[in-house]
Parts: structure tokens; sequence; C-alpha cells
């Protein structure tokens, strides 16, 4: 999961670049889900919550090309960087059964 808090302004160029990048993130080998949500109430957080199949899938998606312009907005329009730190990695424990 990634907390994002944007610089205000900044908010629709947030989602602008996800709604681009959305579709290829979401086409690529290895991504089990991927979903954007603005926090209610709070016009300038949203969360990404991602999930791999592997470490190796997920290290592909952080060199795969569409995801430059997401991590110029990242480094350059949210209010604390740097952004690594609102990255969360979750463990899970009590899984879902997969088809």
């Amino acid at each position: 999961m990634l907390f994002v808090d944007a610089k205000p302004g900044t908010q629709q160029t947030f989602m602008d670049t996800y709604q681009v990048a959305m579709p290829p993130f979401r086409s690529q080998p290895g991504v089990v889900t991927y979903q954007l949500s603005r926090v209610e109430g709070e016009d300038t957080k949203f969360v990404t919550f991602e999930k791999f199949r592997s470490k190796d899938a997920f290290q592909r998606h952080l060199d795969f090309p569409p995801i430059k312009p997401v991590l110029e907005y990242l480094q350059t329009s949210i209010q604390k960087q740097p952004f690594q730190a609102g990255l969360h990695l979750l463990v899970e424990f009590a899984s879902a059964p997969r088809e």
C-alpha cells in the first residue's frame, strides 16, 4: 500500500496521471490487483493498493516504463518526501483462496 498526501492544487494531476497509468499497470504479468482510492473527506489523501504475485513482479513494476510519470509526480508533488515513507509492505496471514 502507498499512502499519498498530495500538495494542495495537484490532486487532479495525481488522478490524471494514474488514470493513464492504470490500464498498463493492471495488464502487467504478475499483477493481481491495482487499485487507487481517495480518502473520503480528505481531498489531498490517496491510497494505492497493489498486489503482486511475487517480489520479482513488484520489481518489474518499478522498472516498467509507464511508471515514470507516476514516480515523477511522487518525487515532486506530495507533501512529505521521500514518497517511499508512505509505502507499506503487507504480510498476508489469513489469505483468501486463489483460483
